[in-house]
């Protein structure tokens, strides 16, 4: 009886051992990238070839090719390739903006995964990364010529006259982009987004508000995505390329949003009730769009500013006509400082860096320091200010009237130059290139 049961447990044994050994053995595709070479350097924005192979013993699904940070983010667009066969070999092109300094991480990877159906597998070759210099190359202004038609005219770094285009509408607001070379515009009448080239004024993209309040009420740029408030109770963003949604948060029914800015983890936007005087500030997450947290609040928000490397934001606010800049905790969800102005009203406002601000009132221009909780006016314009503009790169002040802009050193506040305008000025936006 113990042969018999020690040789039912041999026979058990070595048909486990062959059933394990019957498992199919999965093959992984053969890639080989020619070009780029490893650590290969690049200047941005530039356009990078990558020539490769793929060998496998199976179908192949599809192969993807893209250039990743280190947190395998995608910085370039990623090219999708559907073979025929069972072997590819070719190259592509992958255009690569300007990378954010703020949410871009070295190493740089050419990133080849390949599916076979059953399993993907990656590839990887590490390049080198490097922005070009930054300069300054001119600015648009935006203007009225007649009713509904808006006009926007370029001028180069030497304030000459350049590129000049005209659409319909009615200016709500604008941003730029040096990422990517576009400026954008919202529209009233028609209710659009609007992308355009800053190299030819060509339109290439547009984005209608959604129904039943199809408004745009502000722009804000951030990283890699276009942001807009709509009167419908929400924010979307936009890929800056080509207007594709990837971003949105809850629809807020009761309510509009106007201001928007980012920190490091959250959006923040003022939003007004519909049917009453009520306001609310409030937080979203950037990385999902849900609501973090909501403040109540009684102050008329003109523009609000957010630190990159911290949840903190400067807003500049009204209430009764008498402005007040206070500095708010997102994280905390309140109020850590706040300066009442002496029977100062602020209309428009300017980030020089994260602790100073330049505001207006009327033709007044002052300038607050967050760190000491003080203010001082710098200068009295001749005539009333619409709009500012720092340019960082030439320490530079752009300051917008009715029918010109007057361009200033700062912090000496000395007029360099004039330009004048046969429009009524509606705003302006400082262009920089690579």
């Amino acid at each position: 009886m113990k042969i018999i049961l020690k040789l039912a447990s041999l026979i058990l044994t070595i048909w486990i051992l062959n059933s394990c050994s019957k498992n199919p053995k999965i093959n992984e595709p053969i890639v080989k990238i020619y070009s780029p070479e490893n650590n290969q350097q690049f200047l941005l924005p530039d356009t990078i070839p990558v020539s490769f192979r793929v060998e496998h013993d199976k179908q192949i699904e599809y192969i993807r090719i893209s250039i990743d940070d280190n947190n395998l983010i995608p910085v370039s667009g990623q090219d999708f390739i559907y073979p025929k066969s069972e072997t590819y070999e070719g190259n592509i092109n992958l255009p690569v903006g300007v990378l954010p300094e703020d949410n871009s991480l070295p190493p740089y990877y050419i990133h080849i995964a390949v599916s076979d159906f059953s399993q993907i597998t990656h590839t990887y070759l590490e390049i080198n990364l490097i922005n070009k210099e930054m300069n300054y190359e001119g600015c648009f202004l935006i203007g009225r010529p007649g009713i509904d038609i808006i006009e926007i005219n370029y001028f180069d770094e030497n304030y000459q006259s350049g590129l000049s285009t005209s659409i319909n509408g009615n200016y709500s607001g604008s941003d730029i982009s040096a990422t990517v070379n576009m400026l954008y515009l919202i529209t009233s009448i028609p209710d659009l987004a609007r992308a355009f080239s800053c190299k030819s004024g060509d339109l290439i993209w547009t984005k209608e508000p959604q129904l039943p309040y199809p408004e745009f009420n502000n722009i804000h740029i951030r990283e890699n995505v276009i942001y807009f408030s709509t009167a419908i109770g929400r924010i979307v963003g936009l890929t800056l390329n080509d207007g594709i949604q990837v971003f949105t948060t809850p629809v807020l029914p009761d309510s509009i949003p106007y201001n928007i800015c980012s920190t490091s983890d959250y959006l923040f936007s003022d939003f007004s009730l519909r049917n009453s005087d009520s306001k609310v500030w409030v937080s979203f997450f950037k990385s999902t769009g849900n609501k973090f947290q909501l403040f109540q609040t009684n102050y008329e928000t003109v523009s609000m500013y957010g630190q990159k490397n911290e949840n903190l934001t400067t807003i500049f606010c009204n209430k009764n006509s008498i402005g007040s800049i206070i500095q708010f905790n997102v994280d905390e969800n309140n109020i850590e400082t706040q300066l009442e102005l002496t029977s100062t009203e602020i209309h428009q406002t300017c980030k020089i860096d994260e602790t100073d601000f330049l505001f207006s009132s009327n033709n007044q221009l002052f300038h607050f320091n967050s760190q000491n909780q003080s203010y001082e006016k710098v200068k009295d314009a001749d005539y009333e200010i619409l709009h500012i503009k720092f340019d960082e790169l030439n320490n530079r002040l752009f300051i917008l009237h009715a029918n010109r802009v007057d361009i200033y050193s700062y912090s000496g506040i000395t007029k360099i130059a004039t330009i004048e305008s046969t429009n009524l000025l509606l705003g302006i936006e400082l262009k920089y290139g690579y």
